[in-house]
Order: structure tokens, then C-alpha cells, then sequence
């Protein structure tokens, strides 16, 4: 599903295993091959093909990402009101899964996030026509007093979990990941309100919109830049630990930018 684009699921799991899950694998391979280890190794093999298949690195966004939109067209079909697919989805995302490969344990989790976006872009008109300074500061006041406390809560929550028997476990990491949808919800409302505040009020250039368009490749090229920076360079010698992160920010935007415009227009 393209937003309001109604596919079939076929059609679905086509489009998009070719826009994600190809160039997971693909960059995926090279990953592998220039930082964990010799991709033509045969030993371990089984563990490198799931590896690959599941994204290396902060490739794994990708499949969890293809795994979003088919199970958006799938959720999309279920006749049942929005408000208790909502809940549905949160319940599961509180849930405590074992490794499953594919990213599909990590799956639950994020769609919550994904089909709530969704359906503040569909219904969200009115927000969006409403939104004020003063409601996006309150916005980011919120995000930043639950952000501290829930923090807090979640830090004690970790120390309690590895002295803590199997069953509390269990709860302890329904607690934990309880704090974190909160304050992540509330950094979401808080962003989306700051940039429709912003939009609303500015033109934005068109070079705004080209550099939006390339964020695909920005995001797969930014930690292979990163990686050899900091670990295949002097730079971190040279510069310092305290303007390395500044300068390797600069250093990587501006490549990926450019790797990414160059393989667009390919």
C-alpha cells in the first residue's frame, strides 16, 4: 500500500521487496564483506545468508520496513474499527518476542508506530490546520518531562531485570518497553508538530524537497561513511574526540548526499 495507491497484496510484496528488501541484501553483502568478515567464507554460512536476508548492520530498518507495508494491506482488511486495531497493535508491541530472523521480532514493536503515522496522515487534516507555536511548545515540554522520567523509570527497571526470577522478567520488559512507546509517542508528536508548524508557515525551497527525496539513500550510505572514519582513518587522532562526532557528522551528510543524488540519477 502507497498511502492512498490500493494494490494488491502481490503486487504489494513486489513493488516493495524491490524498493527494500534488494537493496537490504545488496548493501547488506557489502556490509558483511567490509566489516564483519570474507562473505565467500563458507564456514558459518547458514548465519550469514540469515544475516544478510535480515539486514546488516542498520540495514535491518529495511525488512522491518517491507514487513510494515504488508502488514499495513493486511491490517487495512481487517473489518474492525481503527481505535481497536490501535490496541490490538499495542498490546502486541508490548509483548516480549524470542530472536525470530528477518527482523520479524522487532516487527510488532515498530508497525504500532508505522500504522499510527498512517492514520494521522489520513485523518490528521485537522491537526495539521490547527497547529500553533504554543501548541508545539507544549508539545516538546510534555516530550521532555516524560522523556526524563521515563528514562529513569526504565533505568530502574534495567537494574532490577538481571537479578530478577524468569516470570518477573517477562513483566519488568513489558514495564520497560511501556516507557519507551511514551516517550517515543511523545518525541514523534512533538517533531511532526515542530515540522507542520513549519510548513505551514514557510515555502520551502526546492532544494528542501530534492534533499528530502534522496533520505532513502542518505540512511543506507551514512554508516559505511561513519565506519571507515572512525575506524579506518586518522581522523579521530586528528581532530579529537570532542570535534570528531561535528566533523564526521559534516563529512558523512555531504558524501551521502552525494552518493545518493549519483545513484538516483543512475
Amino acid at each position: 500500500m502507497d498511502l492512498q495507491k490500493r494494490s494488491s497484496l502481490g503486487i504489494l510484496v513486489k513493488k516493495k521487496a524491490e524498493r527494500l528488501i534488494l537493496p537490504s541484501v545488496v548493501f547488506s553483502l557489502v556490509y558483511w564483506q567490509l566489516f564483519n568478515g570474507d562473505i565467500t567464507d563458507l564456514v558459518g554460512g547458514g548465519k550469514i545468508v540469515i544475516s544478510v536476508l535480515s539486514g546488516v548492520g542498520h540495514l535491518w530498518y529495511l525488512p522491518v520496513l517491507f514487513w510494515c507495508f504488508v502488514s499495513l494491506w493486511i491490517v487495512e482488511k481487517l473489518k474492525i474499527s481503527d481505535k481497536v486495531k490501535l490496541f490490538i497493535l499495542l498490546v502486541l508491541a508490548l509483548l516480549p518476542y524470542p530472536y525470530i530472523p528477518f527482523q520479524l521480532s522487532r516487527l510488532p514493536y515498530y508497525f504500532l508506530f508505522f500504522f499510527a503515522g498512517f492514520k494521522v496522515w489520513q485523518y490528521g487534516g485537522l491537526f495539521r490546520t490547527n497547529i500553533s507555536s504554543k501548541k508545539v511548545l507544549a508539545s516538546w515540554l510534555l516530550f521532555v518531562v516524560s522523556f526524563v522520567v521515563l528514562r529513569m523509570l526504565k533505568s530502574h527497571v534495567v537494574e532490577l531485570y538481571s537479578t530478577a526470577p524468569l516470570v518477573t522478567k517477562a513483566g519488568l520488559k513489558i514495564v520497560s518497553t511501556i516507557c519507551q512507546i511514551g516517550y517515543s509517542s511523545l518525541g514523534v508528536i512533538a517533531i511532526y508538530s515542530m515540522a507542520v508548524l513549519f510548513t505551514n508557515t514557510h515555502n520551502l525551497p526546492k532544494c528542501y524537497i530534492n534533499a528530502g527525496s534522496l533520505c532513502f539513500g542518505v540512511y543506507v550510505f551514512q554508516e559505511f561513511i561513519i565506519k571507515y572514519l572512525y575506524y579506518y582513518t586518522e581522523l579521530p587522532v586528528k581532530v579529537g574526540y570532542l570535534a570528531l562526532p561535528w566533523i564526521a557528522f559534516i563529512i558523512t551528510l555531504v558524501l551521502s548526499l552525494l552518493l545518493s543524488k549519483t545513484t538516483k540519477s543512475l
